[in-house]
């Protein structure tokens, strides 16, 4: 073990230091770090800032340059409060010692990798020996999601001063994970990837909860599929996509093949849709601004058979929401803000009860189906909040250090938890009340779990899988 906390180490030329990504409890929290070797002496090079309208600066793709005395990185400059949020990149050079920032450009294109990776794999940033910068931009925006293009810069190692401006390379289908070169400068390697988020159905075994092997659900390879919900019924999954570049809601049937369209909106969705807990209306949050903190977002309510859609609450910061089933009337509503997040007890009816809970930072949560139960998971805390009493009962997982998501089975007795094992297969997790933690399910390492959505009857739990293919690419005399 070198670094704790530490993530995309990037050797020096010489062998001499790592520049390192130091993470905390978010995924806004990154800052750039240097350490020696052998892991001593890591000091903090580039801090992340917090702006007080609700902006957030994070660091990412650190490259060192050929000779070593500098380094190059990207700030990513987010609204967590709003998503998606329409991240702003902006590319610097500096000294090994942390001096003399250079400006470079900013190309908000840099948003390439898609969402399910972001946490592992940020938008590659390579110096190469030839002493240019070479990086990836959306080309082409399509269906199932992007094309990216390799671009280059010259830079200046010694000023880190910029040689000219951008110029485009190379186009291809799919995005681009990261760059090598040779070190006489004569061939460049890539890596490209043209994946989608597709939805998948396993079914719960009744005595021992684990989960069968996942079968698909949706077949169309040119868009994104996000599970959501289920019908009242079980019958059928609810979905959310971005087909045909539209915003949609559909629902299909565990047997069916084809879905069927629920309802579409024209602005831009902040929150995923879900169900009311009868199931008779679809709720949605969205707004005409998402890089806008101080803008509200508008949570609405559109019956599932149709009819006029309503606003139930319009405030700023609205960023999920869940509904207890019947006889519970009451939903949580989380509320994401600089000041922290919110978790409001929400009658979707009349809107607001009560504040149940604030925390700092990025927050998984769950709410129980008997509406008894907050989770709360925080990255290094699962937090059981009793919606009657306001009691915590703490749960510290150790061992199970990346967590994307928390849902609670159909029965409220355990906390599904998205996570990855320590040689990164992907894994669902059933944690209880008591801590106790047990695999439910273990996929593949290329094909990442996102979270899982259990029926009603808790029979099936639809799974969001990211699937498709990866290619290592070479250019020779680039």
């Amino acid at each position: 073990m070198l670094l704790e906390d530490a993530e995309h180490g990037v050797v020096s030329p010489d062998g001499s230091q790592i520049a390192f990504l130091h993470v905390g409890s978010s995924d806004y929290d990154r800052e750039l770090w240097l350490a020696e070797a052998d892991g001593h002496n890591a000091r903090r090079l580039v801090e992340r800032r917090l702006g007080r309208s609700g902006k957030e600066t994070d660091l990412w793709s650190a490259s060192w340059s050929p000779n070593g005395q500098r380094i190059a990185y990207i700030e990513r400059e987010s609204v967590p409060s709003n998503f998606p949020t329409g991240d702003r990149f902006l590319v610097y050079s500096r000294r090994a010692d942390g001096s003399d920032e250079r400006f470079l450009f900013q190309d908000d294109r840099m948003d390439s990798v898609p969402g399910q990776y972001v946490q592992l794999l940020p938008p590659p940033l390579y110096w190469a020996p030839d002493g240019r910068l070479y990086f990836a931009l959306q080309s082409q925006k399509r269906k199932g999601g992007h094309d990216d293009a390799i671009w280059s810069i010259g830079v200046d190692q010694n000023t880190g001063e910029p040689l000219g401006q951008p110029r485009e390379m190379l186009r291809g289908v799919g995005w681009i994970g990261g760059f090598s070169a040779s070190k006489v400068g004569k061939r460049l390697v890539f890596w490209r990837s043209d994946v989608s988020d597709q939805v998948f159905v396993s079914d719960f075994d009744g005595n021992s909860r684990k989960m069968s092997s996942p079968r698909r659900l949706t077949i169309d390879r040119s868009a994104n599929f996000w599970a959501t919900d289920w019908t009242a019924d079980s019958k059928a999954v609810v979905f959310a996509s971005t087909r045909d570049g539209r915003h949609k809601m559909y629902k299909q049937d565990l047997d069916a093949t084809t879905p069927e369209i629920l309802n579409e909106w024209r602005k831009v969705e902040v929150v995923f849709p879900r169900l009311s807990g009868d199931g008779s209306e679809i709720l949605i949050g969205h707004t005409d601004k998402p890089d806008d903190p101080k803008e509200p977002v508008d949570l609405m309510a559109v019956p599932i058979a149709g009819g006029t859609p309503r606003v139930i609450l319009s405030e700023p910061g609205i960023n999920n929401f869940i509904c207890a089933k019947p006889p519970s009337q009451m939903c949580m509503l989380q509320e994401l803000l600089a000041s922290g997040n919110f978790f409001y007890l929400f009658d979707f009816r009349q809107g607001k009860v009560r504040l149940v809970a604030n925390l700092p930072g990025n927050v998984n949560s769950g709410f129980s189906p008997d509406g008894s139960t907050l989770a709360l998971d925080d990255g290094s805390t699962v937090r059981f909040v009793s919606i009657d009493s306001g009691i915590v009962k703490e749960v510290v997982l150790k061992d199970w250090p990346i967590r994307k998501s928390a849902d609670f089975s159909a029965d409220g007795k355990v906390l599904l938890i998205a996570s990855v094992t320590p040689a990164g297969a992907p894994v669902i997790l059933g944690v209880d009340l008591d801590g106790n933690v047990k695999v439910l399910l273990e996929g593949d390492r290329s094909a990442p779990l996102a979270y899982v959505v259990p029926s009603p009857d808790g029979k099936h739990g639809a799974l969001d899988i990211t699937t498709g293919e990866s290619n290592v690419w070479m250019v020779e005399n680039y």
